[in-house]
């Protein structure tokens, strides 16, 4: 039974996926927590400007957002 599912699933994959170019993107995601109301987040794209090594074994990067229609973008203290 396994090897035919097995078998099943090769066939499948050889006749109907297309590889194509690849992009990379990346999305920050922010949210409101108030208490007794469903948590919320809401993906803004970024763009990775820079990375750099990792710092007390956390990664660094510099993100870009890109909001828009939004009256303010999202702000965070360094080292949060």
């Amino acid at each position: 039974m396994l090897s035919q599912l097995l078998k099943a699933e090769e066939t499948y994959i050889l006749k109907y996926m297309q590889l194509g170019e690849t992009q990379k993107m990346s999305q920050t995601g922010f949210g409101a927590a108030i208490p007794g109301v469903v948590v919320t987040q809401e993906a803004t794209p970024a763009d990775v400007v820079t990375v750099g090594a990792p710092i007390l074994g956390k990664d660094v990067a510099v993100l870009v957002l890109k909001v828009e229609g939004k009256a303010k973008s999202p702000d965070a203290a360094p080292g949060r």
